[in-house]
């Protein structure tokens, strides 16, 4: 079973996340906004939200100062435009509440694999999140309901454990060691044995101080009982791959970790050919394999972030002149009843 030195925990990462920017006036004040454009806007942002903003200053550190349309600034920055209206964007998009959640904590809508969501939170709220009307409050939290998600993902004879959220990487150290050895204890004892963990999280991104030596240990020891990991990071800008993610992907990879991108495609962020192919270049030099470059799922209140499947396509299409074949994600869609991604080719 794997081990934890509890005297060498480093929770520096929370730390730093409860200094993040809750008020999107103060953050525009990091930012060195001017007065004129500070006046401009001063209508535009909601100072309130059912979806409040949440930026860690590591991240806001990676936007470009006195700059209201910094990419990643964009993504966070609560505008008015969330409150247009259109009929086919909607609270829950994938239909994920009523249809593909069995018990707490779990969403199984794969053959071979399940979600499960041990943790609500995140460490930055994306304004364009499919799941910002999700009922985290009725997530398990405790360890008991955590057992119970994890006897149903057993008993369904699945191969892959997806720990999803939410972000799981809000899950401490301490609370991983006792999640893998769960893992562990069970593919001893049962049937069914899962060979792959894999995890979507943002958080490094955004705080890579969340990946620690301690972490890295427990994945290096998971590789030893021959389960692969994989971590798919959420990157949409080429800005956002910062030296410290470099440094910690390099530290991942050491030890067995798969490490691929998926991305949203957003309009005003990342809708050009020049920018999706610096992405892919910056991710590959990062050892990271591009994945996924996801159409946007139409949730209420990220109207302004939609570009429509021809616009898509033909984006898509210039990217595979532009680049090599193993640098191109696949465009893909998540559809309400189907059992797979949609994929698309230009």
């Amino acid at each position: 079973m794997i081990s934890l030195d509890l005297e060498k925990i480093d929770n520096s990462w929370k730390r730093e996340l409860a200094k993040a920017f809750k008020n999107p006036s103060e953050l525009l004040e990091y930012l060195e906004l001017d007065p004129q454009v500070k006046s401009e806007i001063a209508g535009k942002p909601l100072l309130k939200s059912s979806f409040p903003m949440l930026v860690p200053q590591f991240f806001a550190d990676l936007m470009k100062p006195r700059d209201i349309n910094d990419p990643l600034l964009l993504q966070v920055l609560p505008f008015s435009e969330e409150l247009t209206e259109r009929q086919d964007f909607v609270l829950q998009p994938l239909d994920e509440q009523d249809n593909f959640i069995p018990v707490a904590n779990i969403v199984h809508k794969y053959q071979d694999r399940l979600l499960f969501l041990p943790k609500g939170g995140c460490a930055v709220n994306c304004r364009y999140c499919f799941r910002r009307n999700f009922p985290y409050e009725q997530l398990g939290a405790s360890k008991q309901e955590w057992v119970e998600a994890l006897n149903y993902a057993y008993q369904q004879h699945i191969s892959e454990l997806i720990l999803s959220g939410g972000d799981p990487l809000m899950m401490t150290d301490k609370e991983f060691v006792w999640l893998f050895n769960q893992v562990l204890e069970r593919n001893q004892t049962c049937t069914t044995k899962i060979d792959r963990i894999r995890i979507h999280s943002r958080l490094p991104i955004v705080l890579p101080q969340r990946i620690t030596a301690q972490f890295i240990e427990m994945c290096q020891a998971l590789a030893s009982y021959g389960i692969k990991l994989i971590w798919v990071s959420h990157i949409n800008h080429p800005q956002e791959i910062s030296t410290l993610l470099q440094e910690k992907v390099q530290n991942l990879t050491k030890v067995g970790v798969l490490v691929l991108n998926q991305s949203v495609l957003l309009k005003g962020i990342n809708d050009s050919v020049e920018v999706l192919e610096e992405l892919s270049r910056k991710l590959f030099q990062a050892g990271i394999l591009p994945y996924y470059l996801h159409l946007l799922d139409k949730v209420k209140g990220s109207t302004h972030f939609y570009l429509d499947d021809v616009q898509a396509l033909e984006l898509y299409a210039q990217l595979q002149t532009k680049t090599s074949g193993y640098l191109i994600p696949k465009l893909a869609r998540e559809e309400v009843g189907k059992k797979h991604k949609t994929l698309y080719t230009a």
